[in-house]
């Protein structure tokens, strides 16, 4: 009969990769989700807002979520990674015409950190 070679298992074993962070954009107070029914109507409102020399100019857009506090949407490009929180009441010249303040989202976790803070600072205030 052969004899069962035993295998030792390793004292320390590699530890066991960690679940990645909750990816999902938790939309919370202030903000709230865009109604389907208008996001067309909403996007061409912001392309009579936006021209040339504005960041949003040209770019396929989708409107997300609306921050009614702030008179601000955050749009998404449809078909690249780009973030952008539009601001309406807060005008900048962009080719010599005011147009709607934004600001560009560095990535995906910028957009979480900033609707997170966003949620976090509304509460504090209650």
């Amino acid at each position: 009969m052969k004899e069962k070679r035993q295998t030792k298992k390793p004292k320390k074993s590699p530890a066991k990769p960690q679940a990645t962070a909750d990816q999902t954009l938790h939309i919370e107070w202030p903000w709230s989700m865009t109604w389907m029914e208008y996001v067309d109507e909403m996007l061409a409102f912001l392309k009579t807002q936006v021209g040339p020399g504005h960041p949003l100019h040209r770019k396929k857009l989708y409107v997300s979520a609306v921050n009614k506090d702030a008179d601000a949407w955050y749009v998404e490009g449809e078909k690249e990674d780009f973030y952008a929180i539009v601001y309406f009441s807060r005008k900048r010249k962009c080719g010599g015409k005011l147009m709607p303040r934004c600001e560009i989202l560095a990535d995906w976790d910028a957009v979480l950190q900033r609707f997170a803070a966003d949620h976090a600072e509304a509460m504090s205030k209650i």
